[in-house]
């Protein structure tokens, strides 16, 4: 009844967006997108209004007729005369002169400058340097966050974030959170590139309002179809193993009131692959379908409503070439998510509402195992923003309700059937507070605290996020704060599952993954010459109660089980520099050290984790528009787990290795066309299944890809009015 109660509450109060539906506007003067996190004075006050992620800002009738300065990294400072609260303000790129030759250049990705929280946006341009394929191929540029393959089997990536996976991440798409649970299934494979307008990566303690997840951070995708350019766009993809993409975005309806766009995407391998000719395929054969139909009602300038209709399909056919090992994978998602907001007055005070509800099937079979999984999720967060005394002085409390029902089995047939079951039905109210404050020109502090109500109990999860400018190019940050998550039994483990090995351990799984986060930055900006760059050094730590890993037991048992104590330390420094007009270079050196307590006792290293990674990117673009790129990670050793297998029995590291990646593209009026090869030094895993001399097929232990050198092409056309 408590829970009911709650839920009437939100519902009643009306549909939704958060402080998105803003009075004003800062953007680029060329693109007219919106700016995130510019810098806005009151001139003769000491007061000091920050932009949002997209741009927007409140600003109150009171300053009619009054100037405001305007400043934004990447910009030129301007000052402008308020002639009404709500309006736009245009801001020109910061230039290079040089005699004669004038350019102008946004960087396609950049540390947000005025944040307190540490945010990384990364823009539609750079996204075009990693041609394939979807959100968990789109990194390949980024030295933040690692893309690997989850298995040797399945053709399934997952994302690393300071070396954790995608679970321990917030996943969200239009900063809601969205692919969690059994979303994690196909859920990275589901957002092509194509549709994705822009991606922000925040490393550590993010927003309390946006759930009680993120043990390592957050990561959130903005997505095209609603801007106010109209725009159709198509893009065809295909590889030298027979993988092709067809996506696209198309606007259906563009106007004041109500805007519509229909994403779509169709994709597969055509074919399963067996390289190394032992019987078992490295790549399933593989289909898929994705539609999102967004949809944008706005009857006036302060009420905003999105809502968003999607279908996800993803089924594989693998295993062994004879079929003595099946492997199909089947996972459909039926869903919906939207917000709205209400603007309550000029004074900036707004009310927001986010929705979202998924439903997700999965079935299948993986040698001896059959696996299901079942799961419907409602989701309803409600947001309330005011100010103290002006807005330099932010405030954002809310409820929220997380309402879950999964049925998760798997049925074991050898010599005796066993079944795993792990079910449940639960709802997890919650409440925050947070304060946002521009305590000064160079200070900004994000204070948030949030409580949930979690198997019989209230969680409280404290957050804070500092930043303190020294001058106009030297910025340190630092936070501190606590997040948890909930295991799900298939969606999470299934790629330990490639084998068929007994399953053991499970019954602790109810207990959150809980962690405590600490970490610190310093940003700088240098010129040396003309030419400007800049440097990030920063440092994360975990410290986690009940993380759930597994463990290999000879050659026929998993053992999955929650740990009392396990550690994780992240160390990045990277270096951006433009050498010369339009060659840009990134370089980066990663340092990962993760440990647990093992089921012996001790508190060693968690294996298959390269503890270093060197990066350099290097991406040159002419005047008419060609585009080449290139990236070389060096990734460093990684343990092996100790199990009797006689492919890496003994060998306790596997050495280094180094993957080259290379793209050109050209721009010619609407099309773009790109080609390029993938992993051109072939570095891969000489046996992606492991343990066939013993005859038990292992393909969980993945530290390569398991297929080699690929080559592409592609081309895409963009109609943008």
């Amino acid at each position: 009844m408590r829970y009911r109660s709650i839920l009437y509450l939100l519902l009643s109060i009306g549909v939704s967006i958060i402080a998105r539906a803003q009075n004003s506007r800062i953007a680029d003067n060329n693109t007219k997108e919106g700016i995130p996190f510019a810098s806005i004075k009151i001139d003769g006050e000491s007061i000091y209004i920050k932009a949002d992620s997209i741009g927007n800002f409140l600003l109150n009738d009171a300053y009619v007729n009054r100037s405001i300065i305007v400043s934004a990294y990447g910009y030129s400072q301007d000052t402008f005369l308020v002639k009404k609260a709500n309006d736009t303000y245009l801001l020109s790129s910061a230039t290079n002169l040089k005699t004669l030759d004038i350019s102008s250049r946004k960087k396609s990705s950049n540390i947000l400058f005025a944040s307190s929280i540490q945010i990384e946006n990364i823009d539609e341009k750079e996204l075009y340097k990693a041609a394939c394929c979807n959100l968990a191929e789109s990194f390949e540029t980024n030295p933040s966050i690692d893309a690997t393959f989850s298995d040797g089997a399945s053709g399934s990536k997952t994302i690393k974030l300071l070396g954790l996976g995608g679970k321990y991440a917030l996943l969200s798409v239009e900063n809601m959170p969205r692919i969690r649970g059994n979303g994690l299934i196909n859920g990275l494979n589901s957002i092509p590139g194509t549709w994705v307008e822009s991606i922000q990566i925040l490393k550590g303690n993010s927003s309390v309002a946006n759930g009680f997840e993120g043990l390592s951070g957050q990561i959130n995708v903005e997505l095209k179809g609603l801007s106010e350019k109209s725009i159709q766009e198509f893009n065809l993809y295909t590889n030298s193993f027979a993988r092709w993409e067809a996506n696209g975005v198309n606007q259906l309806h563009n106007d004041n009131k109500y805007k519509a766009a229909l994403l779509w995407n169709v994709s597969g391998w055509a074919n399963a692959l067996d390289e190394n000719n032992d019987g078992y395929y490295e790549m399933p054969k593989v289909a898929q379908k994705n539609f999102v139909l967004s949809q944008n009602f706005s009857p006036s300038s302060k009420f905003h409503n999105d809502i968003n209709l999607t279908f996800n399909e993803n089924n594989r056919d693998g295993g062994s070439v004879d079929s003595s090992f099946p492997l199909t994978l089947n996972d459909q998602n039926i869903g919906l998510f939207g917000k709205s907001g209400y603007v309550l007055s000029n004074t900036g005070k707004s009310i927001g509402f986010q929705y979202s509800y998924n439903q997700y099937d999965f079935d299948g079979s993986i040698g001896n195992k059959d696996l299901t999984s079942k799961t419907s999720e409602l989701y309803l967060n409600l947001i309330h923003q005011n100010f103290i005394s002006n807005t330099n002085h932010i405030i954002k409390v809310g409820a929220s309700l997380l309402k879950e029902k999964s049925d998760d089995e798997i049925i074991r047939m050898a010599a005796d059937t066993t079944t795993i079951s792990n079910n449940f039905d639960r709802v997890i109210p919650g409440v925050f507070a947070e304060y946002n404050g521009t305590l000064s020109e160079n200070d900004n502090l994000t204070l948030g605290l949030r409580t949930d109500y979690y198997q019989n109990k209230w969680i409280v999860s404290p957050r804070l996020n500092y930043r303190h400018a020294f001058n106009s190019k030297t910025v340190f940050r630092t936070g501190i704060g606590r997040a948890f998550r909930s295991n799900y039994l298939v969606a999470e483990h299934y790629s330990m599952m490639m084998n068929n090995r007994n399953i053991v351990g499970l019954q602790n799984l109810s207990n959150p993954e809980e962690s405590w986060s600490l970490f610190s930055s310093i940003w700088r900006k240098f010129k040396i010459g003309y030419r400007e760059g800049d440097i990030l050094i920063e440092h994360h730590y975990q410290q986690f109660q009940n993380r759930v890993l597994s463990h290999y037991v000879g050659v026929d048992v998993l053992d999955l089980r929650q740990h009392s104590k396990a550690t994780n330390h992240s160390f990045l420094v990277q270096v951006n520099y433009e050498i010369i007009p339009r060659l840009e270079l990134k370089v980066a050196y990663k340092y990962n050290e993760q440990k647990a307590t093992d089921i012996n006792g001790g508190f060693n290293n968690i294996w298959l984790l390269p503890h270093n990674r060197s990066f350099i990117n290097l991406s040159y673009e002419t005047r008419d528009e060609w585009l080449f790129n290139t990236t070389i990670s060096r990734i460093g050793r990684q343990t092996l787990p100790d199990v009797p297998i006689s492919d890496i029995i003994n060998k306790g590291e596997i050495d280094a290795y180094y993957l080259l990646n290379f793209q050109v593209s050209k721009t010619w009026k609407k099309w773009r066309f790109y080609t390029g090869a993938e992993n051109i030094l072939n570095a891969k895993q000489k046996n992606a299944w492991l343990g066939l001399n013993e005859g038990e097929p292992e393909a969980s232990i993945a530290w390569q890809s398991p297929i080699g050198r690929l080559y592409f092409i592609g081309v895409n056309y963009t109609l943008k009015k």
